[in-house]
């Protein structure tokens, strides 16, 4: 009888961690979620940019952060200065490693002045500490600056405050939206986007997807002529350009005799 009483109790334990250890792991395994719309994106001839949406889910008591960085590479820049106080000239090269060609970060206002912070990691600063540089005897900060500034101006790096929406929340969890701008001078690859959910100045959790972009139609194709026949490719760009040169010299010579 005690022994039968025993494995009743047994088993009504086992069947009660069953039960609330699989309700207690679906809650666990509900964490934060990112979606990208679209996640393809074509390069056509007439394409000139275009924005992505990233949405998904995370804890309510949580801000989102969304970063979209790739291509990692070495640039070759010109230092440029003035000789004896007036040509500015090339004066030297400075050579910029691990940066990525691309890198922007989307946020809320709340969020806009705390990427930064060491806890985080996740601005210019952190990419400044990534980035090598040399000859070392450079000016670190002053070259990243300028780097940083030139990137804006061709919208392949980017801060963007504000661009960040969140709906009501529910069940612990809430919506967000970022709208990612995809400028056209984004090459053709692969890209990851991330996104952070931060608690008190530090990431609690993330999740990432890729976002990519191709070459289709006209740009496609000479793209392909370029690298299967460079030779050719290179004749043939030299011929049109002498061409439209000419004919540019033609149409404004015409232009001139009217008058």
């Amino acid at each position: 009888m005690y022994i039968n009483r025993m494995l009743n109790i047994i088993v009504l334990i086992l069947v009660s961690y069953v039960v609330f250890g699989l309700k207690t792991g679906e809650v666990k395994a509900q964490t934060l979620t990112l979606e990208l719309r679209p996640k393809h994106i074509d390069i056509g001839a007439f394409y000139n940019g275009t924005k992505v949406i990233a949405i998904g889910e995370i804890p309510a008591d949580t801000e989102a952060v969304v970063r979209i960085s790739g291509h990692y590479t070495e640039l070759h820049l010109k230092k440029k200065g003035k000789i004896a106080g007036l040509l500015w000239m090339n004066v030297g090269d400075v050579t910029l490693g691990n940066i990525p060609e691309v890198f922007m970060v989307v946020t809320s206002a709340a969020m806009a002045k705390k990427i930064d912070d060491p806890t985080l990691n996740l601005g210019y600063k952190y990419l400044e500490r990534m980035m090598t540089i040399e000859p070392e005897s450079e000016n670190k900060d002053f070259i990243f600056n300028e780097f940083v500034k030139l990137q804006e101006k061709s919208g392949t790096y980017g801060l963007y405050p504000g661009s960040i929406s969140y709906s009501t929340a529910q069940n612990g969890y809430k919506e967000f939206q970022a709208v990612i701008p995809v400028p056209p001078k984004m090459k053709q690859g692969t890209y990851k986007v991330e996104v952070f959910a931060i608690r008190d100045s530090e990431i609690v959790d993330s999740a990432q997807e890729e976002l990519t972009l191709k070459q289709v139609g006209f740009p496609a194709l000479v793209t392909k002529f370029a690298f299967q026949y460079p030779l050719v490719y290179g004749v043939a760009a030299v011929v049109i350009a002498i061409f439209a040169g000419l004919l540019m010299g033609v149409l404004f010579k015409g232009k001139g005799g009217a008058h």
